[in-house]
């Protein structure tokens, strides 16, 4: 299985598996984070899911992302905003799609964050299998703070 749904909402339960037939990718639908335990044994590479489920919300599939192969979260919402995407991006998560979903922007973020995880696994599995790789959130913390402290003590390690 390549994309996991996890979706209470029956009209974006349709819309995506338009855009995952048109794709040509393997999918699954639950309605929860239930599901996803159940599912994610197969190893999906894109997670798709409502910010808000029935039982938790984006930030718990996120961490369990991080237990179950790391697969790419894509987050949906109709109240998708700025605040919602930064906080998705800085945590480690993929992408936001607001709703209605947009037929154009689902099949391209779908495309992205699943070649994106097909290049990452490639490229661990190159360097050594046997090294933990740590999460997306923890590495974009570690570049972000890298990138501050080269900005405050200059290229050379001098301060301005």
């Amino acid at each position: 299985m390549s994309v996991l749904v996890l979706t209470p909402v029956a009209e974006t339960r349709r819309r995506l598996r338009q855009s995952l037939r048109r794709l040509q990718l393997p999918f699954a639908f639950a309605k929860g984070i239930g599901g996803f335990r159940t599912v994610a044994a197969s190893a999906c590479s894109v997670v798709i899911c409502e910010a808000e489920l029935e039982v938790g919300t984006w930030i718990d599939v996120l961490d369990l992302c991080d237990v179950y192969g790391s697969p790419n979260l894509i987050v949906t919402s109709r109240l998708a905003d700025e605040t919602l995407w930064s906080e998705v991006l800085h945590r480690g998560g993929f992408d936001v799609l607001a709703q209605p979903l947009d037929d154009a922007e689902v099949d391209r973020v779908i495309v992205l964050a699943h070649e994106a995880y097909h290049r990452r696994r490639a490229t661990v599995g190159a360097t050594a299998s046997s090294v933990r790789v740590p999460s997306r959130g923890r590495l974009l913390f570690r570049s972000r703070m890298q990138s501050a402290k080269i900005g405050l003590l200059g290229v050379n390690g001098a301060t301005s």
